[in-house]
C-alpha cells in the first residue's frame, strides 16, 4: 500500500514498501490510461524491466490497444543487445502478443546514427499532437540514474533543457557510448511525468533531486509538466 505525501503543488512523492509494489502501481495507472488512450514514453534500465513483466503477468487481461508507445532514450545498439532498451519490452510484450507491434514506436537502431535520430523525430511528429513546438506525452516515464541522469540527459548536458530541438544524440559522459534522447524540453512539455524509481543506491541522488532541489542535476530541471509524480520504495526513499 502507499504512502502517499503531497510534497508541493506541482509533485506528488508515492512511497512503497518494495520495488514490485512501486512498478505494479505504474501499471494500474497506465492500465488506466488504456481506457480512454493516449501516447505513453518509457524508460530503460532494470526497473522498467520488472514493469514489464507485471504489465505481462499481472495486466494479462487488459486491452491495452489504444496506447501507442515510445521511449524516452535508446542506446544505440541492435534490438538483439542485452542493453536495448526497447528489447526488453519486445520480447515480455510483443513476442508474447500482449501488445502489438503497430502500436510501438522505438527508437530504431541504424549503423548511421543521424538517420536513427531523424527516423525517431518523424515517429513523433506523425504520431503525437505538439504543443508550444514540441510533442505532448500524456506520460512520460523516468528513472534516476545515481548521477542524476534523466533518459539519456547527463549533468554535462544541461542545454538540453533550453534547445529546441525534439530529440538529440548524445553521448555516455564515461563509456563514451551513443545514444538518441529525448531532450528535457521535450520532458518538460509532456502532460503528466513519473518517476520510478527504486533501490537503496538511489536513496542519495533522490534526496539531492526532491529535498535540496539541486539543479546542477537533469532531475531537478525535469519541473514543467502539471502533474510530477515520483513512485519510489522504500529503500530509495531511505535518506528522505
Amino acid at each position: 500500500m502507499a504512502f502517499i505525501v503531497n510534497y508541493n503543488t506541482m509533485q506528488t512523492i508515492n512511497k512503497y514498501k518494495t520495488a514490485s509494489d512501486a512498478c505494479f502501481e505504474v501499471a494500474k495507472r497506465l492500465a488506466e490510461l488504456a481506457k480512454t488512450g493516449g501516447n505513453v514514453a518509457l524508460s530503460g534500465g532494470e526497473t522498467p524491466k520488472l514493469l514489464f513483466r507485471i504489465m505481462a503477468e499481472q495486466f494479462s487481461d487488459t486491452d491495452w490497444s489504444r496506447l501507442n508507445f515510445f521511449w524516452g532514450d535508446e542506446r544505440m545498439v541492435a534490438l538483439e543487445n542485452p542493453e536495448s532498451n526497447y528489447g526488453s519490452f519486445f520480447r515480455t510484450l510483443i513476442n508474447t502478443k500482449l501488445i502489438d507491434q503497430q502500436q510501438v514506436f522505438p527508437i530504431t537502431y541504424f549503423a548511421n546514427e543521424e538517420k536513427s535520430l531523424n527516423d525517431y523525430r518523424l515517429k513523433l511528429q506523425e504520431k503525437i499532437p505538439f504543443h508550444n513546438g514540441f510533442p505532448e506525452f500524456d506520460v512520460i516515464i523516468l528513472g534516476l540514474g545515481e548521477d542524476g541522469h534523466v533518459a539519456s540527459i547527463f549533468p554535462n548536458n544541461l542545454e538540453s533543457f533550453t534547445t529546441s530541438e525534439i530529440a538529440e544524440i548524445v553521448v555516455h559522459p564515461h563509456g563514451q557510448q551513443r545514444r538518441v534522447t529525448l531532450t528535457g524540453s521535450t520532458l518538460n512539455a509532456a502532460k503528466n511525468l513519473f518517476f520510478l524509481t527504486t533501490g537503496v543506491s538511489k536513496s542519495h541522488i533522490i534526496n539531492e533531486v526532491i529535498t535540496h532541489k539541486n539543479k546542477a542535476l537533469p532531475a531537478t530541471l525535469v519541473n514543467k509538466p502539471a502533474n510530477i509524480t515520483w513512485f519510489i520504495d522504500e529503500a530509495a526513499a531511505s535518506k528522505l
